[in-house]
């Protein structure tokens, strides 16, 4: 009984006491992590936007090529 004394009482001291200078590094790496890869998720994210971006423009600028033959192709046929 006095063994488990003992030992709820250190177990008790190391709760009150602040973090070793490892564990508090080790929570704000893990903290740091976390922010790293939420900023490459939003990275990534925004490259996607800026390459679907970049794909819309280019689509738009062949369907504009495809109206213009489309009424070239119109014109030929009406002249017949």
């Amino acid at each position: 009984m006095c063994h488990n004394a003992v030992e709820l009482k250190a177990e008790l001291e190391r709760l009150r006491s602040p973090p070793s200078l490892k564990e508090a590094l080790e929570k704000e790496k893990a903290v740091l992590e976390d922010g790293v890869k939420k900023l490459h998720k939003m990275i990534k994210d925004e490259d996607l936007s800026l390459q679907i971006e970049q794909e819309e423009r280019v689509l738009a600028e062949k369907e504009k090529q495809e109206k213009v033959k489309e009424e070239k192709w119109k014109q030929i046929y009406e002249l017949k």
